[in-house]
């Protein structure tokens, strides 16, 4: 099959009617059409249903799996008025009633931040951007407790990172600012305190990817830059012993906004995002592998449709689940990758609602909560989905 890309035309212009930042900038995406010429596979998901109705329909927000089970969705961009606003309203999704709950709300609103559970089990939220400002620093911890938010120490930066707990229980962020997209932080949660570590060595201010690998190391992969003329084709490995980063292999494509999943053997899946000159990109199916062992990329088995602003999770069979996103419109479809026969199918089951900027979480059971997202015509969504997978 061959390798494809989408050159992207001008739709979705008006979902960002607000503060259109690094974080936000992907959002006024989207293209030409492009068939799919993969065979369809029935019967990989079991079955999908309604996943209750959000409280504030929103995008560009986070989603965390809590220790409990249930989803806590955090900030993003909602409706106000004909445009859209950095959101502080937070809410909790409970499996167990297949609904969702206003909860405490963020002391700051904001889109386009970062999330991460830490280990004793509470949620860390930190910079992002306001509606109409600056990226900001700010830090706050939500309390699944008592269902509330306190302010924390600020970020030394000004950014909107990708935030991975690493195995110490601190928490990496790396890249996101415009400021300076080499500078990278620890956050302690023992003292509430963030701190310099080692930097980039190819400084990435959005589009990026982080994934903590099986060894405690973390990779990180693809992005802009305001130092490259392309997307960055680099990728670099951070050592929490040493606090360094050092190079890792090159990608077979530079690209940006791409998904990013850690495989079941210690493996790292990329697929789809954009390639080509930032000016004029294209969303592409390439899908490449990460192997730790060797420091190389592979090239892999090309989804089955060009995907932008997708999700992607990993199955409880190994295998990996990519929902929704944009190719010439915003897509209903959904593919799997099956890692042993090393392809993507595509599957009967589609979404309800064809969405992009959503958010997809894997629940204890191993079954999946799709929530938030606009539509084809950027119109926020306000019904969440449950996919069953197969037992």
């Amino acid at each position: 099959m061959k390798t494809t890309s989408t050159p992207i035309s001008g739709q979705f212009q008006n979902v960002v009617a607000c503060g259109a930042t690094r974080a936000a900038a992907l959002v006024t995406l989207l293209m030409l059409s492009l068939g799919a010429a993969c065979p369809v596979r029935a019967g990989d998901a079991a079955f999908s249903e309604p996943g209750g109705t959000l409280v504030n329909p929103r995008y560009l927000h986070t989603a965390i799996l809590l220790a409990d089970g249930r989803v806590l969705l955090a900030g993003g961009l909602i409706r106000q008025g004909v445009g859209f606003v950095a959101a502080n309203a937070c809410e909790i999704y409970d499996p167990a009633t297949n609904t969702w709950t206003a909860t405490g709300s963020l002391n700051d609103a904001r889109y386009g931040h970062g999330a991460v559970l830490l280990s004793d089990g509470r949620v860390l939220a930190a910079g992002g951007d306001p509606t109409g400002g600056i990226t900001m620093k700010t830090a706050e911890i939500y309390d699944p407790a008592t269902g509330t938010w306190k302010l924390t120490g600020q970020m030394l930066t000004r950014r909107g990172p990708e935030l991975i707990l690493l195995t110490s229980g601190k928490v990496l962020a790396a890249g996101g600012s415009m400021q300076n997209s080499t500078n990278c932080e620890l956050f302690d949660p023992a003292t509430g305190k963030w701190s310099v570590t080692g930097s980039l060595n190819v400084g990435r201010d959005g589009g990026y990817r982080a994934t903590r690998l099986s060894d405690g190391r973390v990779l990180i992969a693809g992005g802009h830059s305001e130092t490259l003329a392309g997307f960055v084709r680099d990728t670099e490995l951070y050592d929490p012993v040493t606090g360094t980063w050092s190079v890792a292999g090159m990608l077979n494509r530079a690209r940006s906004g791409q998904e990013q999943v850690l495989l079941a053997n210690g493996q790292v899946l990329i697929a789809g995002g954009l390639v080509g000159p930032p000016s004029n990109p294209t969303i592409t199916r390439i899908a490449e592998i990460f192997d730790p062992a060797t420091g190389s990329w592979s090239l892999s088995h090309p989804l089955t449709t060009p995907r932008a602003e997708f999700t992607a999770n990993l199955l409880q069979d190994g295998s990996v689940f990519a929902a929704g996103g944009t190719s010439s419109e915003a897509l209903s479809s959904i593919e799997e990758f099956d890692p042993l026969a090393g392809r993507w199918h595509l599957l009967s089951t589609t979404l309800a609602t064809p969405r992009l900027l959503h958010s997809t979480t894997t629940l204890l059971d191993g079954s999946l909560i799709i929530a938030g997202g606009v539509d084809a015509n950027g119109r926020l969504i306000p019904g969440a989905e449950l996919f069953v997978t197969p037992r």
